[in-house]
């Protein structure tokens, strides 16, 4: 799993901490979500992301979630019932480029015994969703920080 399946890189014209609160503000991630969310949390966790897609309910369980403050979010997402046959790796990196400039990475590696046959689909949507949600995120942390 040394390279990510799909991987959208953002410059945004705001600090790493302005885009921080933004991804990691579970109960506002309809702001940028492409499709409408819901992330319910755990202990201050998240630990299922309720979603849609190509208009159908979708319930994804996260598990092995890592929280790395201001810099890192990661999980396992799996699909009920399939489990392990279909499983993605997402990540949020933020790296700092200066003070008022910084990098957002969002990506996903699929693995589990169906991900070659869903492959190629889920790559071509999920780069597709994943430039969308960056924008979406570049908009809302810029006029963030450019008001502030």
């Amino acid at each position: 799993m040394s390279s990510s399946d799909v991987r959208v890189e953002t410059e945004i014209e705001a600090s790493a901490d302005t885009v921080w609160n933004i991804i990691s503000s579970f109960s506002k991630w309809s702001d940028w979500h492409k499709s409408g969310v819901e992330v319910r949390m755990k202990n201050g966790v998240p630990v299922l992301l309720k979603t849609q897609m190509s208009g159908l309910p979708l319930r994804i369980n996260l598990n092995k979630v890592k929280i790395v403050e201001r810099r890192h979010l990661e999980w396992t997402g799996t699909l009920p019932i399939i489990g392990g046959l279909l499983r993605g790796i997402r990540k949020f990196t933020l790296s700092e480029i200066s003070e008022s400039r910084c990098k957002l990475i969002q990506e996903e590696t699929f693995c589990g015994a169906f991900s070659g046959l869903a492959k190629r689909k889920l790559i071509t949507s999920y780069q597709h969703r994943y430039s969308l949600h960056n924008q979406k995120i570049k908009a809302i942390a810029e006029s963030k920080y450019n008001k502030a």
